[in-house]
């Protein structure tokens, strides 16, 4: 990786963090673990749209001083808010299992068009910061 946010660790402590990035993801969506092929999570749109996410989870937990699991866990749990405000109405409702269900997501989770990825990685990204302005104005 190449995100200024992770200079100075090493490929251990990365690999580390990235472990407890992908048990927190487990957590929140549990089913799409026990069940991969109903869902796109560990598909193409999921595993390079959340990977492209996680150095902004890790600098958001790492604001808070809290760096592990549960943090990560708390932060990616913005998804599953409301957010009507979101400029891409897929990304207004909860992102649940649903969304990444191959059977009813949105087109946007289901495509591996590497600039389809992206726009999912910056709704997810933006849904997030939109949760965190709206709990917290002063805190970003």
């Amino acid at each position: 990786m190449r995100e200024r946010v992770f200079e100075g660790l090493s490929i251990r402590e990365i690999a580390d963090l990235l472990i407890e990035y992908w048990r927190a993801l487990r957590r929140l969506y549990a089913e799409a673990f026990e069940r991969p092929e109903r869902y796109t999570l560990l598909g193409t749109p999921g595993i390079f749209s959340l990977h492209m996410l996680f150095p902004s989870i890790y600098a958001r937990c790492a604001r808070r001083g809290i760096i592990d699991e549960e943090e990560m866990l708390r932060t990616l749990s913005h998804l599953l808010e409301e957010t009507p405000e979101h400029p891409q109405p897929e990304f207004r409702g909860p992102i649940t299992l649903d969304f990444w269900s191959k059977e009813h997501g949105p087109a946007i989770a289901l495509s591996t068009s590497l600039k389809t990825i992206r726009s999912l990685y910056l709704g997810l990204s933006k849904k997030i910061q939109l949760v965190e302005e709206r709990l917290s104005p002063r805190a970003l």
